[in-house]
């Protein structure tokens, strides 16, 4: 870690200016395309409660509507405060992600500079700024943008601590892991890459080791006790998460992607350029070995060069592993969103890396790839939503039920019906719900033969093939509007007057 000297030395107005620049560039990201992203499922859990004019009305609709989350209470009370002073609407309380995840920058910057430099924290916080995954979440209604915030001020104020030995640093320290934990459970990880770098390089003396061990403990009976209160039954819906699952998890935290599709089909070329960020990546993390592992004994102690990547390597390993381990031995809650903060190392070893580099025009060259291949990216949001596109969908539909009263089949009223709402013209009457395969192949050739012509809506359906069988065979045709989403939305026209062969349509 840096001593004062050094990050005084590193610390000139010249990054502060490009530390401005580069919370310019992460607003921008974030606000970029923000207004046209519809509200999906997770979306409306956060949104629909806002409408209540109490705080504990607000709370009941939770506790009715997706009881698991009042399990974690932190993001939500703030988002309803956020919202009596801004407003309830969906882009008031997207812009509230914004903020929070422009603000996230200050803590990884202080982070940067107190273990490495400067100018290894700006790129860090470049790498942040530009990585979709954070992106994607800044631009959301919903916790993990907060928790990512806490987790970065838990363990600025962590390092500030073990250095200075200060009550009040412990004090904030433990302030930040207690509200981390009621934003976000699974952040508990984080604890144990804090306990073992506490182990590792500050044990001695040992009561103060005792004193913050004792103190999460009190932090987690706590949170027993909440969840006790709460008594939420099966919070965890998905399955066990297999080894491919543990890998993208790593390869999205690498920040070239945010989900669990590969981008390439949705990028300006048919390919990704993640593989090259994450040998990016790679080679950061050994060449900042390297330097560690062949530092002389009159520059500084072997462990004392090994600090450095010790923690980051711990920081971005462990709480994965062991969210995959719980996952598979307990109860399987393995979402790559519960890991966001443990991208930070990365960007933090992208930085420590190219701040070494002694040569001024490699090291722009370096950092200017970096930059590229982050754009290149970026490019998935130049024709199309993160999110599934309903209002550009709902609105094909309403134009053409202004000249020909229609009907709209919505496959899965809870994922995709719940969205509809939230968007402009909103009109319950021309729409009904298929609840599974078999509603969905005997509704819309119902529809489509009482009514001359039926608008079938589908996302993350795994079954399309079935139904194109299905209709072609009933003697429907039909032609398939493709819209913005990661994977896409899809809407069907189905007509009773038969055709030789289904035709595909794209609309953005």
């Amino acid at each position: 870690m840096a001593g004062p000297e050094d990050q005084r030395a590193s610390s000139p107005v010249g990054p502060i200016s490009a530390l401005l620049g580069v919370v310019a560039l992460c607003m921008a990201a974030r606000l970029w395309g923000i207004t046209r992203e519809s509200a999906w499922l997770d979306e409306v859990f956060s949104l629909f409660p806002l409408s209540e004019a109490s705080f504990g009305a607000y709370w009941a609709g939770f506790a009715e509507l997706d009881p698991t989350t009042t399990l974690a209470p932190g993001y939500f009370v703030v988002q309803f405060l956020w919202s009596r002073v801004f407003g309830a609407d969906m882009l008031s309380v997207r812009l509230f992600s914004v903020l929070l995840g422009t603000l996230t920058l200050a803590p990884l910057f202080l982070i940067g500079r107190r273990l490495i430099n400067a100018q290894a924290a700006l790129i860090a916080c470049l790498c942040f700024a530009l990585a979709l995954p954070h992106v994607f979440y800044a631009q959301e209604a919903r916790l993990h943008v907060l928790a990512t915030l806490l987790a970065a001020c838990s363990m600025w104020s962590f390092l500030n601590a073990l250095d200075t030995n200060k009550k009040r640093w412990w004090c904030l320290h433990c302030f930040f892991n207690a509200y981390l934990l009621l934003t976000s459970v699974m952040t508990v990880f984080l604890f144990s890459v804090q306990g073992v770098f506490f182990l590792a390089y500050h044990r001695r003396p040992i009561k103060r080791f005792a004193g913050w061990l004792c103190a999460h403990v009190v932090i987690l009976l706590g949170l027993m006790i909440w969840f006790k209160m709460r008594a939420v039954e099966n919070p965890f819906w998905m399955g066990p998460p297999t080894w491919r699952e543990l890998a993208n998890a790593f390869v999205v935290l690498a920040g070239g992607r945010f989900s669990n599709d590969t981008p390439s089909p949705y990028l300006a070329f048919p390919f990704s350029l993640e593989a090259l960020l994450l040998l990016g990546f790679a080679a950061a993390i050994g060449y900042v070995w390297w330097q560690a592992l062949r530092t002389k004994p009159e520059d500084a102690s072997k462990s004392t060069a090994l600090r450095l990547p010790f923690l980051l390597s711990v920081w971005f390993l462990l709480p994965p592993c062991l969210l995959f381990v719980f996952s598979v031995l307990w109860h399987p809650f393995f979402l790559y969103r519960y890991l966001l903060y443990a991208s930070f190392p990365l960007y933090l070893f992208a930085g420590a890396a190219l701040a070494s580099v002694k040569r001024p025009p490699l090291k722009t060259a370096l950092i200017v790839a970096l930059l590229a291949v982050f754009a290149y990216q970026h490019t998935v949001r130049l024709a199309r939503s993160f999110r599934p596109d309903y209002r550009s969908a709902y609105a094909q539909v309403m134009n053409a039920a202004a000249a020909q009263p229609t009907r709209l089949l919505v496959l899965k009223k809870f994922l995709n019906g719940l969205p509809l709402k939230y968007v402009p013209g909103y009109d319950q009457e021309p729409i009904d719900y298929a609840y599974g395969i078999t509603d969905l192949h005997e509704l819309s050739v119902k529809y489509a033969k009482e009514n001359g012509a039926v608008w079938v809506m589908m996302w993350r359906w795994d079954q399309m093939e079935a139904f194109q069988v299905h209709i072609e065979v009933n003697g429907l045709a039909a032609k398939r509007h493709t819209f913005g989403g990661m994977p896409p939305l899809y809407l069907y026209r189905l007509t009773s007057s038969p055709s030789p062969k289904p035709s595909e349509g794209a609309a953005e």
